[in-house]
């Protein structure tokens, strides 16, 4: 077990707990099984860059946040029925997408 991935399952822990998830929520949303979650957090399994994502989407930050530990959910989602949860991602990934945008347009500006 690499130190590294230590450190990004203690972060990526950190970041569900501020965000009110649990971590069968965090597996259901994922497709996979609580104790995968479990093993990720505890760095015993290196995550993809697929599920990365899924995760950066779902908190509403950028991979690099999310693997540096400054990610942080704005509104706790514990509230949040965990079927609606992609719902939330995509949300965040086009509010993302669009403050791009605007970078974009700004620039060009």
């Amino acid at each position: 077990m690499s130190k590294d991935r230590r450190i990004i399952g203690r972060r990526l822990a950190q970041t569900r707990h501020r965000a009110g998830l649990s971590q069968q929520t965090i597996a259901t949303y994922l497709g996979r099984p609580r104790r995968w979650v479990a093993q990720v957090e505890h760095g015993r399994i290196a995550l993809s860059l697929s599920v990365l994502d899924q995760l950066s989407a779902l908190y509403g930050c950028s991979v690099d946040a999310l693997l540096k530990g400054t990610a942080g959910s704005h509104v706790p989602l514990g509230h949040i029925r965990p079927g609606d949860l992609s719902h939330i991602a995509f949300l965040h990934r086009l509010a993302r997408n669009l403050d791009d945008l605007n970078g974009l347009l700004s620039c060009a500006g």
